[in-house]
């Protein structure tokens, strides 16, 4: 479903809470977890203990570069401890695994976070996608990836997070046509009548061309709630990190 949100679209926040009703836990399907740390927990150590997987096999980080590329993780794949600052991560803006026990972070401060989850054959994975990911097509990348691995279309639940709103976000006409091109519903108008750009509507739209429908979306703003970081709200190193732990 495509939740309405933002200054002229009703805010919807749709979470699913785990059984100790953890206020990070955004969203959970079968062993599949998604962490989401913001403002209020300033240190990932602070919180590898509401999540005991994340000690038990370390987190995969990537270097986001806003592209289309997508890291396939293995059990060979070296992780990073939990709570851990690495000096270097591959490039990357998708990663997919099809084992378990494994956690695959995601950063963003604006951009389009997605969970994609098959239950049926244990294929996860995490994608970074703001305008440029979404005019490079890096949703349909981690899809195409995920069926290389054994994943189907019909089966994978999908979790979007929150991102910045079309009406925040102003954007010229060259980029919009450009992300029009990608997926039209992502033609968006800003809250000063200049175009804009609806990242997660055509995040949603491609992921529905891709055959996924089963779609959770957390619609809030980052540029509109304060405890979401926002790039474009002066943020400029600080992320909103989603982590995806499949026991």
């Amino acid at each position: 479903m495509l939740a309405l949100r933002g200054c002229v679209r009703q805010a919807q926040r749709v979470t699913t809470k785990n059984s100790d009703d953890d206020p990070r836990v955004v969203f959970t399907r079968g062993s599949l977890v998604v962490t989401m740390l913001d403002r209020r927990d300033t240190h990932e150590r602070d919180v590898v203990q509401h999540r005991p997987t994340w000690s038990g096999c370390g987190v995969h980080r990537m270097d986001q570069v806003h592209g289309d590329g997508v890291r396939v993780v293995t059990t060979q794949t070296p992780c990073e401890p939990a709570g851990s600052m690495p000096q270097e991560w591959p490039d990357a803006d998708a990663m997919v695994a099809a084992h378990s026990p494994v956690n695959l972070q995601v950063r963003t401060a604006d951009c389009v976070p997605v969970v994609l989850w098959d239950g049926q054959s244990g294929v996860v994975a995490v994608v970074h996608a703001g305008w440029k990911g979404l005019v490079a097509g890096v949703v349909p990348a981690a899809l195409a990836t995920m069926a290389d691995l054994g994943a189907t279309s019909p089966n994978i639940a999908a979790w979007v997070g929150p991102s910045i709103c079309p009406q925040c976000y102003p954007v010229g006409p060259q980029v919009q046509d450009m992300c029009a091109e990608a997926s039209p519903v992502s033609r968006a108008t800003a809250s000063d009548g200049t175009a804009a750009v609806d990242v997660a509507a055509g995040v949603i739209d491609q992921l529905a061309r891709g055959g996924v429908t089963d779609v959770t979306h957390d619609a809030r703003c980052t540029s509109e709630e304060p405890e979401l970081f926002s790039y474009r709200g002066g943020d400029e190193v600080e992320r909103l990190r989603i982590i995806a732990s499949v026991a």
